[in-house]
């Protein structure tokens, strides 16, 4: 699971990839992304990344953007000051065990740019 920051630092998405760094190229096509500083949410399964996403986008759906040119995954965009609170809810959650955030500059940047 991903939350991924925009250039613009006003709008970030919560997505959810296997491969996260395709997916990162694919969402740059329609949405410019910052990479570094964006947060790659590791979660010991499918199932616990799967549902954490979705507890995300119920619990902070009053800071979902609306009105987003349409691509897949379009809905998955939140105002950035809710930011920190999405980030303190991860710690709290009752996934809080299972997962662990990194920000990407320490571990994705470096694959991206040095394949």
């Amino acid at each position: 699971m991903y939350l991924l920051l925009g250039k613009c630092r006003t709008i970030f998405k919560i997505g959810l990839s296997s491969n996260p760094i395709v997916r990162f190229e694919e969402i740059d096509k329609y949405f410019s992304i910052f990479i570094e500083g964006s947060f790659l949410v590791h979660c010991k399964d499918y199932e616990t990344a799967y549902n954490l996403e979705k507890s995300l986008h119920k619990e902070f759906k009053n800071y979902r953007v609306k009105n987003r040119k349409k691509f897949g995954g379009y809905t998955e965009f939140f105002l950035f000051e809710c930011l920190n609170k999405v980030i303190n809810f991860i710690y709290k959650s009752k996934f809080q065990k299972s997962i662990s955030v990194l920000d990407s500059k320490h571990i994705y940047t470096r694959k991206l740019l040095f394949p």
